[in-house]
């Protein structure tokens, strides 16, 4: 839960944003320190903030990746098994 209930802060620590996300603290650490995953944040001395609006952008955009990657293999599957009947 967030400490600050003020609607108008721009940022989140790594606890709330891990409350927020509905995953752990190490794995959210896990996403900060992989550099490849493009998750937003920024360092403040030895403190991490991750900013609420590029947060909501991060996901929608990991959101879209997946069903990209899904419908990439709904399409193999229905390639390399032509007889199996679609369920959608």
């Amino acid at each position: 839960m967030m400490r600050d209930e003020n609607p108008n802060r721009l940022t989140m620590n790594t606890d709330e944003a891990a409350d927020y996300l509905g995953c752990g603290r190490n794995q959210l650490m896990k996403l900060i320190n992989d550099p490849t995953s493009g998750f937003p944040f920024v360092r403040l001395g030895r403190n991490i903030r991750i900013p609420k609006k590029e947060l909501e952008e991060w996901l929608s955009g990991e959101v879209v990746k997946q069903r990209e990657k899904d419908a990439a293999l709904v399409q193999s599957v229905q390639r390399s098994y032509p007889d199996i009947p679609k369920i959608y």
